[in-house]
């Protein structure tokens, strides 16, 4: 145990002052840590079902209610815009009530509205109701990121977010076999109502997911900080009366200036340019991908099965480039996964041998899916967890314009009949212009004194 994370007891019998933070950054990973990454991720995993299943359906959604393409992608863009504000909202929100609370509220959002889908026919209602659910969807991101960042032990962090990150990409993974299985005999209503089975998570979360230290410290819930420090650190002996703080910099007031503010209005600045390509990327190709296989003569069920390949790419590469990003840093293994974006999307549109052509979309899936989970699990570093929720929040919001404006452009292009290969060639701009803002970040004087190795990183 560090000097610095247990003041020395004085000499008169005075309590000792124990930062929790650190006691918890020091702990070795566990069962505790476990079964919070495990929870948190299964939570993420249900939100990347529920994101997913819209790429999944929408060539049938197209036949069945007899939309345009701009329309479908405005139909995307709905929920897309929904989970940008979802993700404002709430991650402001957790800074105020709790992460816990706004994981459970995010899960219920976005389970019942998605079921609603199912019941109703009509394109207006579609959108409102795909936009009440991408709220819901858009809340659970940022909050399990600054969530986990704290329940995680220093030395795994970077592994262990990059891994809870996996959640999204195999729930769109979960999305697209349960489209090969059942689109066809079951219809695409079916695989909305689906999205119920995430409620049964909330009893766990309620029951075995602490929330912030940022919360039980001022409450003086010392009961509740014992419990959680003996789990997620055992060899740290507890005294009957230590008095419980967490760092100055986490008590800070909750606002978006703070985001610009002792250093951190650059890296604020480059991250959000970094988040709106990254999903630019990510949901542009995701959410039109299966359209445009059949637009280059594939049938329906191989589209969804190449959807399914570019998603396994980042489910599959992701422990390997979690620990890569521990032991390198994020400066030095982001621009290769922004290069092999550039290369795998642009090469998508050329006639390859087949076996070429899902080794192609594997390592797409790869670069697209890793760069985004790279970006979260770095960003907690750049804050102090008093502002963490509401950095992500705005970070993820920023994301989600970029999520819900590319489904829309891809529509629009194809609308004013831009060639396949033309529109997978415009993914290369976001590519090169986040690997140029991500380059453009730097650790500051905070992140520094909290995680010195982090100049090594750099």
């Amino acid at each position: 145990m560090s000097d610095t994370t247990v003041s020395k007891t004085l000499e008169n019998g005075a309590a000792r002052r124990v930062n929790v933070n650190k006691v918890i950054d020091e702990g070795k990973f566990n069962k505790f840590f476990f079964g919070v990454f495990i929870l948190l991720l299964l939570a993420l995993i249900f939100d990347g079902y529920d994101m997913g299943v819209y790429g999944v359906t929408l060539t049938s959604i197209m036949a069945d209610m007899g939309i345009s393409p701009t329309q479908t992608g405005l139909l995307a863009s709905a929920g897309m815009y929904g989970m940008m504000f979802g993700a404002l909202f709430f991650g402001m929100l957790s800074d105020v009530i709790g992460r816990k609370k706004v994981i459970i509220i995010g899960i219920f959002i976005y389970s019942i509205f998605n079921a609603l889908v199912a019941l109703i026919s009509s394109y207006h209602l579609f959108v409102v109701v795909r936009f009440i659910a991408g709220m819901g969807m858009g809340a659970i991101t940022p909050v399990v990121i600054s969530l986990l960042s704290e329940y995680t032990p220093r030395a795994n962090r970077t592994l262990l977010l990059t891994m809870v990150m996996i959640g999204i990409p195999l729930g769109q993974l979960f999305s697209s076999l349960a489209g090969v299985a059942f689109l066809e005999p079951l219809g695409w209503k079916a695989l909305y109502l689906f999205t119920l089975v995430a409620l049964v998570v909330v009893a766990f979360v309620v029951s075995h997911v602490p929330d912030s230290m940022k919360f039980y410290v001022p409450r003086g819930e010392s009961k509740t900080i014992k419990k959680v420090l003996g789990k997620a650190n055992p060899d740290f002996k507890q005294v009957e009366n230590d008095i419980y703080e967490i760092s100055q910099t986490n008590t800070q007031k909750v606002s978006i200036t703070n985001l610009f503010k002792d250093g951190y209005a650059g890296n604020t600045i480059f991250i959000w340019i970094t988040f709106f390509c990254n999903l630019y990327l990510f949901f542009g190709v995701s959410t039109w991908l299966p359209k445009l296989m059949t637009m280059l003569g594939y049938p329906l069920k191989s589209s969804v099965v190449f959807l399914a390949v570019f998603l396994l790419g980042g489910v599959l590469t992701t422990p390997i480039v979690g620990r890569l990003g521990d032991k390198y840093g994020y400066r030095k293994v982001m621009p290769p996964l922004y290069l092999l974006c550039a290369i795998t999307i642009s090469l998508l549109s050329f006639q390859l041998p087949m076996i070429v052509f899902y080794i192609v979309l594997f390592l797409a899936g790869c670069g697209v899916t890793l760069i985004q989970s790279i970006t979260l699990a770095t960003v907690p570093d750049f804050y102090p967890l008093a502002i963490r929720g509401t950095a992500m929040g705005w970070g993820s919001a920023v994301s989600r314009l970029g999520s819900a404006v590319a489904p829309t452009v891809v529509g629009v292009q194809l609308s004013a009949n831009v060639p396949v290969n033309v529109v997978f060639l415009t993914f290369i701009i976001p590519a090169v212009v986040g690997c140029i803002a991500i380059l453009m970040t730097k650790p500051n004087a905070e992140m520094i004194k909290s995680n010195p190795s982090i100049i090594s990183k750099a």
